[in-house]
């Protein structure tokens, strides 16, 4: 069974474009962060290579989400319901900057990733 996980995970980590992953800002629940840390976690459980590479791809996109909405780089976050969705900014942890600056820090800081088991992620 990790086997096939791990296989399939792999064949996820490929995932590049918008339509291939579906994502469209940082958020940690749907964005970009999320698929960051999850393949970071991959990559220090397993030590397999591909993990990393996406999971640097996928930090460095999370980054761009950032940088691309005006020069004081401020995080816009696909937010509402599906009838008034919008891009704006938000601060909590799942849908916006605080799971951004957790991500970052876990990145940066390895032994800072113990906290993720408040959202069922260890």
């Amino acid at each position: 069974m990790e086997k096939h996980a791990i296989n399939s995970l792999l064949k996820t980590s490929e995932r590049r474009t918008q339509k291939e992953s579906t994502v469209v800002d940082a958020g940690f629940c749907h964005g970009a962060c999320g698929v960051a840390y999850m393949f970071y976690k991959m990559w220090i459980n397993t030590e397999m290579h591909e993990f990393k590479i996406s999971s640097d791809y996928w930090f460095r996109e999370t980054f761009n989400y950032g940088a691309k909405y005006n020069e004081i780089s401020e995080y816009k976050y696909l937010i509402g319901n599906f009838e008034s969705r919008k891009f704006q900014p938000f601060d909590q942890l799942l849908e916006g900057n605080c799971g951004v600056a957790i991500s970052y820090l876990c990145y940066l800081y390895p032994d800072f990733c113990d906290w993720d088991e408040c959202i069922l992620l260890s």
